[in-house]
């Protein structure tokens, strides 16, 4: 299920997340692509499996990279059923 931030929301299913948005396939729309700005969340339904990151991986994905301190990274971290994404601070 995609919520996008005008309040829309279709069923769909994620195909890949890039630095522009993401793309996505749903029977309900011919749209196949989203910005990031569009994009509220996205929850995830029936996951095969959702990897649980330790205290170490975590502590390494929040590290952003010199060369990305003016345009930080966004992440997508599972969190239950839902899928956050975490802009990180510059």
């Amino acid at each position: 299920e995609i919520l996008f931030r005008t309040g829309d929301c279709i069923a769909g299913v994620v195909e890949r997340v890039t630095d522009e948005g993401m793309y996505f396939a749903s029977p309900q729309t011919k749209s196949k692509f989203a910005r990031h700005e569009q994009i509220q969340s996205v929850q995830v339904s029936s996951a095969k499996s959702l990897n649980t990151f330790d205290a170490k991986l975590m502590e390494r994905l929040k590290t952003v990279p010199r060369n990305k301190k003016s345009d930080p990274p966004t992440q997508c971290v599972p969190r239950g059923q839902t899928v956050s994404t975490i802009r990180m601070a510059r």
